[in-house]
């Protein structure tokens, strides 16, 4: 027996430890043959094999896979992922797998072989999936990698570019330097001006204002104008001031229970090129903003989308679909006298169901019968049926079965005139992978069946375990 201890990182099996043989090729099931066939007839002496088979402890990472002694956790072998070249199970025993491994040092190539009664087939799909997910972060590495070239080689092109603009920069100012000194004091002039300008027509214009309308005030004979004239001898004549008024047609004058609006800062005007871009502003008790019936239309909107995401999920939500076995529609049985051999055609029902309202796919169907724990037919069926939605299909597969080999005496068995009944138990294994909107699940059947392997039977065979 074997337990299963799970890490952070790797993943312990204990295991019976066969040997180690060198091999001549990297790959292929019948290295397996040859190194367990080598490991029976060879001394102690020339395969690396104990005399007893020993318990280790299988440590798998995505690393490498280690060895170690089961009692005292010494390090016996450690095989890096990238030096494994193959792995799988045993063709004719089930229980004994291994795999293959570059030597680190030298250029050959070693076996090495376990046993294990229940996890053989799952510790050879662990390695292999081990091994295709370090593929791919060294993949993802090597990708990180160029991108991390390529933004450098873009950081160096940036730099040498900014340097030429900074050359050609420093030329410009150089040789413009007058130009721009006289640019310059232009500019200072000219803004100058403006001030003054804006100066004037502020202070020639006096304003009062009643209720929400603004009116030039008369101006006043005398010591008043006299005085404005003194104080200020740039002022505008009649027609400057009314062009004035037109262009300021009300000045803000702010107090305590008022500030200046933000977006015209006093002056009632906007600029033309923002007209799209502000909205008017609306006092918070204006009617326009107390629409009726607010809270109604809420609550409705909100019943609305429970009720639609309810509906939603309700259909939409997959269900799992149900696989039963309807047991042998029939049973063909022809024999091999010169072979010794007892040839069987079994076929099967299997009951496919849909309770989802979408269709799903039976994308595979695969079967393995086995006789005395010794695999002796299979079968592999790909893009089977599609099963409409909330319905049931009935599908039929056949499974070719030969016995022989070192079961030639069930041939005797069944051939023994002398015996009525020839009926031979048999197990069979049906996994089935379904498919449906973006969801797969495989469903496995296990079930034991009574065949008799003296002639050909028709009946309906209903499942026994």
């Amino acid at each position: 027996m074997s337990d299963i201890s799970d890490d952070d990182n790797e993943i312990a099996f204990t295991v019976k430890f066969l040997g180690r043989v060198e091999v001549h090729s990297p790959e292929g099931l019948q290295i397996l043959t040859d190194a367990v066939e080598f490991l029976k007839t060879s001394d102690y002496g020339t395969a690396e094999k104990t005399k007893k088979k020993n318990k280790v402890s299988l440590f798998l990472s995505i690393s490498g896979v280690d060895i170690l002694e089961h009692k005292t956790k010494f390090m016996l072998y450690t095989c890096p992922l990238s030096s494994i070249s193959f792995c799988g199970v045993h063709q004719t025993m089930p229980n004994v797998f291994g795999f293959v491994a570059k030597h680190p040092a030298a250029d050959t190539f070693h076996c090495y072989l376990f046993q294990s009664k229940k996890f053989s087939h799952l510790l050879v799909s662990m390695i292999g999936d081990a091994f295709h997910a370090a593929k791919r972060q060294e993949n993802v590495r090597n990708d990180r990698d160029l991108i991390v070239e390529a933004l450098r080689h873009k950081n160096k092109v940036l730099k040498k570019e900014n340097t030429e603009l900074k050359k050609r920069l420093a030329a410009l100012l150089g040789d413009g330097g007058g130009n721009s000194n006289s640019r310059v004091s232009n500019y200072r002039a000219s803004a100058r001006r403006g001030w003054r300008e804006r100066a004037r027509r502020h202070m020639g214009t006096r304003w009062s204002r009643s209720d929400s309308t603004l009116l030039p005030l008369p101006e006043t004979e005398g010591r008043g104008r006299q005085g404005d004239e003194q104080r200020d001898d740039d002022s505008l004549d009649g027609r400057d001031r009314q062009e004035d008024i037109a262009q300021f047609p009300y000045v803000e004058f702010t107090g305590r229970d008022s500030i200046t609006c933000p977006t015209c800062q006093g002056t009632g005007r906007i600029p033309s090129g923002q007209v799209n871009e502000l909205v008017a502003l609306i006092p918070y008790s204006d009617q326009r903003l107390q629409p009726q019936r607010t809270k109604l239309y809420v609550v409705l909107s909100v019943v609305l989308c429970l009720l639609a995401s309810s509906l939603v999920a309700f259909f939409m939500f997959p269900r799992s679909v149900l696989v039963e076995d309807d047991g042998i529609r029939m049973v063909a049985v022809r024999s091999d006298r010169n072979n010794s051999k007892v040839l069987i055609n079994m076929t099967s029902t299997l009951n496919v169901s849909n309770p989802n309202f979408f269709t799903a796919m039976v994308d595979s169907v695969s079967c393995q019968v086995l006789y005395m724990k010794t695999v002796i037919g299979t079968q592999q069926l790909d893009n089977v049926i599609s099963i409409q939605p909330l319905s049931q299909r009935q599908m039929n597969f056949t499974v070719s079965v030969e016995i022989s080999g070192s079961l030639s005496y069930v041939y005797a068995f069944c051939t023994m005139a002398s015996i009525k009944v020839h009926n031979i138990v048999v197990f069979m294994q049906t996994s089935v992978k379904t498919s449906y909107m973006v969801r797969t699940a495989q469903n496995t059947l296990e079930a034991y069946r009574y065949i008799d392997c003296g002639a050909n039977s028709t009946v309906h065979q209903p499942r026994l375990l």
